[in-house]
């Protein structure tokens, strides 16, 4: 297999064109002009200057920096959740509903950041089925959660949907049932938008969605941590 073909050129700068070709370095003057930046056009790939720092590279290091403060508040609120659950009584039918739903909180929270960004071809695909696996581990949970406090409330005998924490539940689990098959679809049935490039075009709206239902997950998780069960127990 032969190797990636590399063009570079160098655009002549007003130095050059200024002195004649037989003029030494010793004889230019100290204050010339800068060298222009080397262009490097590579197969396969996106020209780029050399010496230049790219904006993606900027972006990107934006996005490690508010990934790492994203990661530490997680881990705090997880673990202060299990603690809850722990002191409160481990196990119980109802303690289940707060466990999974919080796997839930770090499934949207970690299939988010595994997309900030990615830009190469290879970056997109590896990060895009880990998005998907995560998000569907996360649902699997939240169907599971749900289930749990919804047969809670009926063992107990108690009304269901009378908080704001329950109605943004049953509201944020149904947002998060559509996010889920729309991009499932936009991926597999790319026929159903007219294509593939239709459905690639959607993926900002999908996008978009996303970060709303990344809010209201973690609103309603955070009506759930001022409970009455959670308070005590922390």
């Amino acid at each position: 297999m032969s190797s990636p073909k590399t063009t570079v050129t160098r655009p002549r700068s007003s130095s050059d064109t200024s002195h004649t070709s037989h003029t030494s370095d010793t004889q230019r003057p100290l204050l010339s002009d800068p060298p222009t930046p080397t262009l490097v056009v590579l197969h396969n790939d996106e020209p780029q200057l050399v010496g230049t720092v790219k904006p993606i590279h900027i972006l990107r290091r934006l996005a490690d920096i508010m990934s790492l403060f994203a990661q530490l508040g997680l881990v705090i609120f997880v673990v202060s959740v299990y603690t809850a659950i722990i002191k409160a009584g481990w196990p119980s039918p109802f303690a289940w509903h707060p466990a999974l739903m919080t796997i839930l909180l770090v499934a949207v929270t970690e299939g988010i950041l595994i997309l900030q960004p990615t830009t190469t071809p290879a970056e997109k695909a590896t990060g895009l089925n880990l998005h998907k696996w995560t998000l569907i581990i996360g649902y699997t949970c939240a169907i599971g959660g749900s289930s749990v406090i919804f047969y809670n409330k009926v063992l107990s005998g108690k009304e269901h949907f009378t908080t704001t924490h329950s109605q943004l539940g049953a509201f944020t689990s149904s947002y998060l049932l559509i996010q889920l098959l729309f991009g499932l679809s936009m991926v597999y049935l790319p026929n159903l938008f007219g294509g593939v490039g239709k459905a690639k075009a959607l993926w900002k709206y999908h996008r978009l969605s996303g970060y709303f239902l990344f809010i209201f997950v973690w609103v309603t998780a955070q009506f759930g941590a001022h409970s009455d069960w959670y308070g005590p127990c922390i």
